[in-house]
C-alpha cells in the first residue's frame, strides 16, 4: 500500500471525530504530532473543551494553545482576535493545527478562523484533515442505514428555528440530519406527526463524550436536549 503524504499546510483544521478518541484518524494524530503549535477553540480558557480533551485522550503530552470563541454573542471579535494570534506564529514560520470536533469542514469554527486568517495573511496555505461526524457516529449506534441506492440527504441546523427542517421535509429527501437543534426536537417530532410524512427518527447527544445519550426510534427522551445534540430523520415517501 503506498501511503499518502501529509498535506502541505501553514495553518490546518483537523477532525477529531465527535469525542472518542478511537475515532481520530491516523493522519489526524500524525499531523498533530508533528505541528509546530496546536491550537483548540474553548468557551473558557480555564476548562478543556471536547476537542482537546479528545486529543489528550490518545496524546496527553502535547501541548495545546486554547483560543476563547465567545458562545451566545457574535463571535466575530473571537474570530478576528484568534487571527491576528495565528497570523504572529506563521510569521513565525511554524506551522498551526486547529482542532475540531468532527470535521473541519462542516458546521465548523475552522471555517470563520482560516477566513479571518485570510484576511490578515491572504498568502496563507490552508488545508484541512477530515474527521468522523456525529451523525455517523448516531448512525451507527442506531443501525441506522443513511443513504441507499438513489436516496438522497440533506444535513441542517435547527439553531433559531425549523425553517431549514421544515424545507428538507418539502423537498422529499429521504434522510434528514438535523445539527445543533436539540432544543427543537419535540416540535420537530410534532412536525412529522402532523404530517402526512411517513417518518421514524433517531436522536443522539454529547455522542462519545461523558453524559452520552441515545434514544431509540422514534422516542425522544424525558430530559430536554442540549446543543450538541443530533436527529437522524428517515422518510418513507409513497409512489
Amino acid at each position: 500500500m503506498i501511503a499518502k503524504s501529509l498535506p502541505s499546510y501553514e495553518l490546518i483544521g483537523v477532525g477529531v471525530g465527535p469525542g472518542i478518541p478511537q475515532l481520530m484518524t491516523l493522519q489526524a494524530i500524525d499531523i498533530l504530532k508533528s505541528a509546530d503549535i496546536i491550537i483548540a477553540p474553548t468557551a473558557d480558557p480555564g476548562t478543556e473543551g471536547r476537542a482537546e480533551l479528545t486529543v489528550k485522550a490518545l496524546l496527553p503530552d502535547l501541548l495545546i494553545h486554547r483560543v476563547l470563541i465567545e458562545i451566545g454573542v457574535d463571535p466575530t471579535n473571537s474570530y478576528s482576535e484568534c487571527a491576528k494570534t495565528i497570523c504572529g506564529w506563521l510569521d513565525d514560520q511554524r506551522q498551526v493545527a486547529f482542532i475540531t470536533l468532527g470535521d473541519p469542514n462542516v458546521f465548523s469554527t475552522f471555517t470563520s478562523i482560516s477566513s479571518a486568517v485570510l484576511e490578515y495573511r491572504p498568502e496563507t496555505l490552508i488545508a484541512s484533515a477530515p474527521g468522523i461526524m456525529a451523525f455517523q457516529y448516531l448512525a451507527s449506534a442506531t443501525n441506522t442505514v443513511l443513504l441507499d441506492n438513489k436516496e438522497t440527504l440533506a444535513l441542517v441546523t435547527a439553531i433559531q428555528d425549523l425553517d431549514c427542517v421544515s424545507m428538507a421535509m418539502e423537498s422529499n429527501f429521504d434522510t434528514i440530519v438535523v445539527y445543533k437543534g436539540g432544543k427543537y426536537f419535540r416540535q420537530i417530532a410534532d412536525l412529522m406527526e402532523a404530517s402526512d410524512l411517513d417518518a421514524s427518527f433517531v436522536t443522539g447527544e454529547l455522542m462519545g463524550l461523558e453524559g452520552e445519550r441515545i434514544d431509540k426510534p422514534s422516542r425522544l427522551s424525558a430530559k430536554d436536549y442540549s446543543y450538541l445534540s443530533t436527529m437522524i430523520i428517515k422518510l418513507t415517501h409513497t409512489p
